[in-house]
């Protein structure tokens, strides 16, 4: 440390408190914290205050920031406060008005003073948000609960329903298919309860709806949630339609035990699948002789009427492609890019369907002196 020795004793000629400028006196301590830069604070600088006509003395006794300067002589008794640690750890939890209670009764609040101004929230805490406005008088009991207390509603989660089949996908027109139907009620949650007195938002304390009381398939009311049939499979979408009826949920409740919201009613929720779909098939393939009924047509590989584009392996002198009559031949190119779509002579034939039933379809023949022995893109429109 830096020294200036002085010989002789120093005499104060003007009326002075201190020979230390920054001493004041101040009217009061937010003067003196705004007029003694922190630079030039060190523990154990003194400065006096105002308070009324007498000066008190104040000083920097464990450090040197604002909240660091107290009156001498003042000691601070904090055992009996919560660290920021503590709180942070009481407001991470859930207290109902009950414990709350309970704490503020093992307190002796006749240690405990009202608030003495008025103080404006800068932070979140408990029911207390940014903004609010602390009332000057406030009881201690009154922050508590403000700081401790609030009501936690729960959260609900929607009914819904959903139609599940037991068969899905393409399955040709005219074919019967068995097939099981079931109805899958979902009925919510009331999600969010008290567990051992203290709200937990993830527990169930409920369902949402009231019990499934009847199930209805495609007009065939039943009681239980399946259904099992035969089904003649049609052209497109085949589709299904159930509904449930359900009676009246049970009434939510906040953490107070208050009704919360409103029972969800009772009434009905339907669905529909439309998973499995109808095709008609169409067939190809390399003939010895070009085919004039529908078992020889059905004998030919095939695939389903939603399939626009697929390959041939053309290997003999006669090939036959046949398509339902509602779609065209569009091209025929081979590997080696020639076109041969005008090689193919049209004609018209009935074909059963998967069921027996006749439909009606377009027969493309083609003929060769000799095997081509390509393959061939076919386009179909």
């Amino acid at each position: 440390m830096s020294t200036f020795n002085l010989a002789n004793l120093v005499k104060i000629v003007n009326p002075s408190s201190n020979v230390d400028f920054y001493y004041g006196v101040w009217d009061n301590v937010t003067d003196a914290v705004l007029n003694v830069p922190q630079a030039v604070r060190a523990k154990g600088k003194t400065v006096g205050v105002l308070d009324g006509t007498s000066v008190v003395e104040y000083w920097w006794k464990d450090g040197t920031e604002d909240s660091d300067l107290i009156e001498k002589g003042v000691e601070v008794d904090l055992s009996e406060y919560l660290t920021s640690t503590q709180i942070n750890q009481l407001l991470n939890n859930y207290y109902t008005s009950d414990q709350v209670d309970t704490l503020l009764e093992s307190l002796d609040l006749d240690q405990l003073s009202n608030l003495e101004e008025e103080v404006p929230a800068q932070i979140v805490a408990g029911n207390i948000n940014i903004g609010d406005i602390l009332e000057e008088g406030l009881s201690f009991t009154d922050f508590v609960k403000l700081l401790l207390l609030s009501t936690y509603e729960p959260t609900l989660i929607s009914p819904s329903y959903n139609l599940a089949t037991s068969i899905t996908g393409i399955r040709e027109v005219g074919s019967t298919a068995n097939i099981t139907l079931t109805g899958q009620f979902n009925r919510g949650l009331i999600r969010g309860d008290l567990v051992s007195g203290t709200w937990n938002p993830n527990a169930t304390q409920d369902l949402r709806a009231g019990a499934a009381s009847g199930y209805s398939f495609d007009g065939t009311s039943q009681a239980g949630d399946t259904i099992s049939f035969s089904h003649v499979v049609t052209e497109g979408q085949n589709e299904f339609e159930s509904i449930v009826t359900h009676q009246i949920g049970p009434q939510p409740l906040n953490s107070e035990g208050n009704n919360f919201n409103f029972p969800f009613p009772a009434g009905t929720i339907g669905d529909n699948n439309v998973q499995l779909v109808g095709r008609y098939r169409q067939f190809f393939g390399s003939v010895a002789n070009f085919p004039t009924t529908s078992s020889a047509i059905r004998s030919l590989n095939s695939n389903f009427s939603n399939t626009d584009r697929f390959t041939v392996n053309i290997n003999t002198t006669r090939f036959t492609i046949v398509i339902p009559d509602t779609k065209d031949l569009v091209n025929a190119t081979t590997q080696n890019n020639e076109n041969i779509t005008g090689n193919f002579s049209e004609s018209t034939i009935s074909v059963e369907d998967g069921g027996g039933n006749l439909v009606n379809y377009k027969i493309f023949n083609l003929q060769t002196a000799i095997p081509l022995n390509v393959m061939a893109e076919i386009t179909l429109s």
